[in-house]
């Protein structure tokens, strides 16, 4: 039984909830605004965090380490 509650736990732990998922979209789309160039509309905000929702992790990643426009542009690319 012990064993079996210790399984348990770890795979719950390795999941990635959806909210984990909104606050990784949200801390990407944050800094994508504060290192573009280009102005970002709060419809803008809303349309990429709900695409985001559907990026491979290593897109949103990208993003919270882009510097400047090309390395947005080349994250954006990842999803083609």
């Amino acid at each position: 039984m012990r064993t079996s509650i210790v399984l348990s736990t770890a795979l719950l732990g390795s999941c990635h909830p959806k909210g984990d998922m909104e606050q990784q979209c949200h801390d990407a789309v944050e800094h994508w605004r504060t290192v573009s160039t280009m102005p970002m509309r709060e419809g803008d905000v809303q349309m990429f965090m709900g695409a985001c929702l559907n990026w491979k992790s290593a897109t949103v990643d990208c993003l919270k380490a882009s510097k400047h426009d090309d390395d947005i542009k080349k994250c954006r690319d990842m999803e083609r």
